[in-house]
């Protein structure tokens, strides 16, 4: 995903991560990363974010492929 904003700078890239917090007064609770980055770790995925050179947030998201046979046998 990717927006035209004005990223975030390297040192507020975990703060954001964190719960309530905000980085700008946009009315937002503060809660959308942190839910999303909780949600990738528990599938054992990786959320990477980086300034666009063109300016903006790029945040990549990669999770694990599992067949359609493993998620049967191995149901939650």
């Amino acid at each position: 995903m990717a927006d035209e904003g004005p990223g975030i700078s390297p040192d507020k890239r975990q703060q954001v991560m964190t719960r309530f917090y905000r980085g700008s007064n946009n009315g937002g609770a503060g809660l959308g990363l942190s839910i999303v980055e909780r949600i990738i770790h528990r599938h054992h995925g990786t959320l990477d974010m980086r300034n666009r050179e063109a300016g903006g947030l790029s945040v990549e998201v990669t999770l694990p492929y599992r067949s359609p046979e493993f998620s049967q046998t191995n149901a939650l």
